[in-house]
């Protein structure tokens, strides 16, 4: 399935990617492909686009990797998702 995930940060845009680049190898061990990684100016927010397995993988990513996701900035109670195709 593909998603389209957004969300608020903490801090910049380079911060986060910073963060986000150095933990590509967790994305690729939960088969997550990635689409789409892009910050919006006009409403402050990062857009991602992945295909994967099922709902389940991205909840327990988001779980597993909770720690590291709060420290790039991004304010996991903003995310919102949107599945694009099933």
């Amino acid at each position: 399935m593909r998603l389209l995930m957004n969300a608020e940060l903490s801090t910049t845009y380079a911060e986060w990617k910073k963060v986000y680049d150095g933990h590509t190898w967790a994305r690729d061990e939960a088969n997550m492909k990635e689409f789409l990684v892009n910050w919006c100016e006009e409403d402050q927010r990062i857009y991602v686009c992945y295909d994967v397995e099922s709902m389940e993988v991205i909840e327990k990513f988001m779980v597993k990797h909770a720690e590291v996701i709060a420290s790039s900035g991004h304010k996991q109670e903003t995310t919102v998702v949107k599945v694009l195709s099933d």
